[in-house]
């Protein structure tokens, strides 16, 4: 089990591009941020309707608030933001939706998905 837990560990630090020692200083310290899709205004003066998602910290204040496309790297787009908003490594963060889930444990879905009210 050791080496496999070490495997594990090593995948997630390269995930992050940082070492294993980065990567468990950083998981030692959670910065836990929530996630809630919200519509906005388009801001193409078109009056039509785009969402994006409010990133609100442990005590409910709003950190950023991020707008919403379709492309496949918005959850990098995002943490890399948060991260840099809330000063940490993007290895501390855990992001959760509405539902509980971890964006960590969620990687193949899109951003989109993950905030969505309907999964």
């Amino acid at each position: 089990a050791p080496e496999e837990m070490k495997k594990e560990l090593e995948k997630e630090a390269e995930s992050f591009d940082v070492t294993v020692q980065e990567y468990a200083a950083a998981t030692a310290h959670p910065t836990v941020i929530q996630l809630f899709a919200s519509e906005g205004i388009d801001a193409g003066g078109y009056g039509g309707v785009c969402l994006k998602i409010s990133c609100l910290d442990m005590g409910g204040e709003e950190v950023l608030t991020f707008p919403l496309n379709t492309d496949a790297d918005d959850a990098q787009k995002l943490c890399g933001e948060l991260a840099k908003m809330e000063g940490v490594s993007p290895a501390a963060l855990q992001i959760i939706n509405q539902r509980g889930e971890r964006l960590r444990d969620c990687r193949t879905s899109l951003l989109s998905d993950f905030v969505s009210f309907d999964k």
